[in-house]
C-alpha cells in the first residue's frame, strides 16, 4: 500500500478506462460487389477511351509537327519521348492523388 504525497490516502491510480457496458452487436451489412465492379468498369472504360483518343492524336500529329518546325529525326524521337514520358508521369501522379483522396495513402 503506497501513500500518495502528503496525504494519508492510499494511491489507487487512474482507475479503469474500459467501458463495462454490454454493447449491441453491429448490424449485418452487405457489400454488393457486382454493382461496385459495374460502376468501376464503366468509369475505366470511359477513361481508356479518352486516353486512347488523346494519345493516338498526339502520336500521329507530334512527329509531323516536329518535322515541320525543322527538327532532325533524332530530335523528333526525343520530342516524342519527352511528350510520352510527361503524360505518363502526370497520369501516375493523378492516379496516386485520387487514391489519396480516399484516405488509403497520403499524396
Amino acid at each position: 500500500l503506497r501513500v500518495d504525497g502528503d496525504h494519508d490516502q492510499p494511491f489507487r491510480g487512474a482507475g479503469s478506462v474500459a467501458d463495462r457496458s454490454n454493447p449491441q452487436p453491429p448490424k449485418a451489412f452487405g457489400l454488393d460487389l457486382g454493382a461496385c465492379l459495374a460502376e468501376l468498369a464503366a468509369r475505366l472504360s470511359r477513361g481508356c477511351l479518352a486516353i486512347g483518343l488523346t494519345n493516338s492524336a498526339f502520336r500521329l500529329v507530334g512527329p509531323i509537327y516536329a518535322q515541320d518546325i525543322g527538327l532532325s529525326v533524332a530530335d523528333v524521337a526525343s520530342f516524342m519521348s519527352a511528350g510520352i514520358l510527361a503524360v505518363q508521369s502526370s497520369n501516375i501522379r493523378s492516379a496516386i492523388c485520387r487514391i489519396a483522396a480516399t484516405g488509403a495513402i497520403s499524396c
